[in-house]
């Protein structure tokens, strides 16, 4: 059992010095290649410095000018939007004066109705008291019309 242990802490040691002799080699291989890809990413002349700047000027340029559109265009269907509004509580209120107006002349008709039904129930009225009544037998009309005949001139007399 003891032989087993120490096979096992020998090829833990012969495994962790073959690690210390491969890291280095790993270390450098990785900083080359981080350093390559920062050379990579970053500009290396005052000029591609300039370009770089310059790139991003444009896109922030580009970017405010897309935003200066869209606000335009947004004022223009706010505005656009308002007018139609405007336009719409006129026609309202256009509406609502037209029915009120319609309303006033309905009241009046209605009015008149009224008085011409009262005056047709007067003239109904006058018409069943008239003498000329054909309900009356007709041996009383020529009575009715004497009456009604002096009623009339007592009516037409200045007083």
């Amino acid at each position: 059992m003891i032989q087993s242990i120490l096979f096992f802490v020998l090829g833990f040691l012969v495994a962790g010095f073959i690690a210390l002799l491969l890291a280095p080699a790993m270390l450098r291989r990785a900083s080359k290649l981080t350093t390559r890809r920062l050379e990579a990413s970053l500009p290396q002349t005052p000029a591609e410095i300039r370009a770089d700047k310059d790139r991003i000027r444009a896109e922030a340029a580009m970017t405010i000018r897309r935003l200066e559109v869209e606000t335009a265009q947004a004022r223009e269907k706010a505005t656009t939007q308002l007018v139609d509004i405007s336009r719409g509580l006129e026609q309202i209120k256009a509406l609502a004066n037209d029915c009120d107006d319609k309303a006033k002349t309905i009241a009046e008709l209605e009015a008149r109705v009224e008085t011409q039904e009262a005056d047709l129930a007067r003239q109904s009225e006058l018409c069943r008291n008239c003498p000329n009544n054909s309900r009356r037998p007709r041996r009383q009309r020529p009575r009715i019309m004497r009456r009604w005949k002096s009623w009339a001139s007592c009516m037409t007399r200045p007083a």
